[in-house]
């Protein structure tokens, strides 16, 4: 899907606004904006993107702004979304430090500041719930697509390696693409230790 830069630079921006708590207060906001909203990128790729995003160094709304960027718009992209979310926080940081910074210790700053700590912690059970909702709950935990690939380059001959349906609720499903990575994982190391011994 084509994507203008500036249409990048503002969705991000926005995001970069919204984005109360961190980046796992902000997942919530991503995905809403992202996947629902816009329909940039489906929810299975949302979750690649967030895992990739959680498993390299640095805050999880960075990565995964520089992650969705490059994807939507390459390099220039990565930059472009990076920059618009790391610009709200640091603006507001910066107005704390120099314009408020003295009346820090009044009392209505601090019924806002916990104000603002309970809205983090429902943005926070919003993305947890979500991405429950996607993963497990929705699909269920069960035999990774990704598992077949993984065994079979290795040897064709292990059980694990055909793929195998979740039966649920009166039909047979495939696993989510969460329960699939991370079963894929485990099966892998699973069969890297049967082949040692």
């Amino acid at each position: 899907m084509e994507v203008s830069y500036l249409d990048l630079f503002l969705t991000f921006l926005k995001i970069g606004i919204l984005l109360f708590g961190g980046g796992y207060g902000g997942i919530g906001v991503m995905y809403s904006i992202l996947v629902d909203s816009k329909r940039w990128i489906s929810e299975e790729e949302f979750l690649r993107l967030l895992a990739i995003a959680e498993s390299t160094p640095g805050p999880i709304a960075l990565n995964s702004a520089t992650w969705i960027g490059y994807r939507l718009g390459g390099i220039p992209g990565s930059l472009i979304a990076t920059t618009a979310i790391a610009l709200p926080p640091y603006l507001v940081i910066l107005g704390i430090v120099y314009l408020i910074g003295p009346y820090l210790e009044h009392w209505i700053a601090k019924a806002i500041f916990r104000g603002v700590n309970a809205a983090i912690v429902a943005l926070i059970l919003y993305a947890f719930i979500r991405l429950l909702r996607s993963t497990v709950i929705k699909e269920g935990f069960g035999r990774p697509r990704g598992a077949r690939s993984i065994h079979s380059r290795a040897n064709p001959a292990i059980p694990e390696a055909r793929p195998r349906l979740r039966y649920s609720g009166g039909r047979a499903r495939r696993p989510s693409a969460f329960a699939s990575h991370l079963d894929a994982g485990l099966q892998a190391c699973i069969g890297c230790k049967d082949r040692l011994h």
